[in-house]
């Protein structure tokens, strides 16, 4: 190997190279095998003279962890961001072990992590947000000298999560019925309803709504998942009464929300007397992108609207059209469809938009069975007829 020699005395393997200070290294491997003794030389020259190899040799997982918990706390994470580092990282410092040496993390380090998070039964979106943790601490490391690996190459390549957005939403009338019957039982949870449609607020800024919430700017949205999200709404002829609802009765310094410990078994309870499928806080939140987007409110400012940095959420997840809004715009922009589908089969059970203008007889002719179309554009069904010397 380049950077240091080998050389014998005896049946004894020696080794000679110069370290990062450029002072000499002369010693015994202790080793009489040439192939052993390279191994124990190469491990003491790029401790001596690789720095890179040497902080990662004595960087333990631990401090990693703790500086990289640092590093994005100066960077000005949210406290969202912030508790899902520290989550996380406590997950990867249990299983590879605070004292792990970095230097040791590898692709068959990471594989045996996703294993061991599998059968404790942890979700693959929740080891698919440690593995991006635990790829942001190596990156750092490297940067640092700390690890002398590329992070991408012990990463495990294209990790499915089996993530399929949902599409549960309701309509603006189905939200009033579902307020009304939570009345019933939870005001609070009523109001946290109410609140959520007039917002699109998350389950953790809905419950930290106050009366003083509401203003003449609009809602503040107490929420701290990322320095968007903590925003003021104004009202909207799509939420104002929702917002008016929400805020009814609440005075300065109470909750609007209170005792929504059980939102979700309150809305199931809901859902269940109203006969409609079970949604849950989230699905609140897609509903109003999609009453915003039927009001014909672009993408990007429903994106602003729910706090988000760009549309990207809204086009994949919140806003994505169902058929029955794809039909909707597609008609919109190009008019009725002029031919409705029935049947089972394309050409069979069609019912067409006739003009009632046109005069063309659409009965069906009376065509006798043997008759056999000899004109016209396309040639005749019997193929085009050769001479042969048999007639």
């Amino acid at each position: 190997m380049a950077g240091f020699e080998l050389f014998q005395r005896g049946d004894t393997w020696y080794v000679d190279f110069r370290d990062r200070d450029g002072q000499r290294v002369k010693k015994s491997t202790g080793q009489t095998e040439r192939r052993k003794a390279e191994v124990v030389a190469e491990g003491w020259y790029r401790r001596r003279a690789d720095p890179t190899y040497r902080a990662a040799h004595e960087t333990t997982f631990g401090s990693a962890a703790s500086r990289i918990a640092t590093v994005q706390r100066n960077r000005g994470k949210s406290e969202g961001t912030l508790h899902m580092y520290k989550v996380k990282l406590g997950h990867l410092v249990r299983v590879f072990g605070e004292s792990l040496k970095l230097e040791r993390i590898d692709a068959t380090k990471v594989d045996a992590y996703v294993a061991q998070r599998q059968e404790e039964g942890a979700k693959a979106t929740t080891i698919k947000k440690e593995l991006v943790v635990l790829s942001v601490l190596l990156t750092e490391a490297r940067r640092r000298g700390e690890y002398d690996k590329e992070p991408r190459s012990v990463m495990p390549v294209a990790f499915g999560t089996g993530y399929v957005p949902k599409k549960r939403r309701i309509e603006e009338a189905e939200a009033w019925s579902l307020i009304r019957t939570l009345e019933e039982r939870s005001p609070g949870c009523a109001r946290y309803v109410a609140f959520v449609c007039a917002t699109t607020a998350r389950d953790s800024a809905a419950r930290r709504a106050l009366g003083e919430d509401l203003t003449s700017a609009g809602i503040l949205v107490r929420d701290h998942k990322t320095p968007s999200a903590w925003r003021t709404v104004p009202l909207t002829p799509v939420t104002e009464a929702f917002a008016e609802r929400a805020f009814a009765g609440v005075g300065k310094g109470e909750k609007v929300a209170p005792q929504t410990s059980s939102i979700r078994h309150a809305l199931h309870w809901a859902c269940g007397k109203l006969k409609i499928e079970p949604l849950s806080p989230n699905d609140l939140r897609r509903s109003v992108a999609h009453w915003l987007q039927a009001r014909g409110l672009p993408r990007d400012v429903v994106a602003d609207f729910m706090g988000h940095t760009t549309a990207r959420m809204v086009e994949k997840v919140y806003g994505k059209r169902d058929s029955s809004e794809l039909t909707r715009a597609l008609a919109h922009h190009l008019g009725p469809v002029g031919v409705e589908y029935t049947g089972t089969d394309l050409g069979q059970n069609q019912s067409q938009t006739v003009d009632p203008t046109d005069t063309v007889d659409t009965a069906t002719p009376n065509i006798p069975a043997e008759f056999v179309p000899r004109d016209g554009i396309e040639p005749p069904t019997r193929g085009f007829s050769i001479p042969c010397s048999t007639n």
